[in-house]
């Protein structure tokens, strides 16, 4: 399942494990660093529910698909409101859920 970069960002905020962490790079500036996706599976062996799980995968395949890069500019104006946030969690439900 493909993120925007604005699902990717609020992803990243979610599991970021603090600011010298690749997904607070991530979340807060767009940048990819190296192993940041070893940090996103360390992340899915460590979660409960399969809606998490689908979120750090959906994530990871985002890196994956973008590779390292650089501070992306604009990335801090991809804002989200708490009604976006619920929609998100709504997306990955029905993903989890097959819909």
């Amino acid at each position: 399942m493909e993120l925007s970069a604005r699902q990717a960002r609020i992803i990243a905020s979610w599991w970021h494990s603090g600011q010298t962490s690749g997904l607070c790079a991530l979340a807060t500036s767009g940048v990819i660093v190296e192993g940041v996706d070893h940090e996103i599976e360390t992340e899915m062996r460590l979660c409960e529910t399969p809606d998490q799980k689908a979120q750090l995968e959906a994530l990871l395949g985002f890196v994956t698909e973008f590779g390292e890069r650089g501070r992306v500019p604009g990335w801090a104006q991809l804002d989200w409101s708490s009604a976006d946030e619920d929609a998100l969690e709504r997306w990955f439900k029905d993903m989890v859920s097959g819909r």
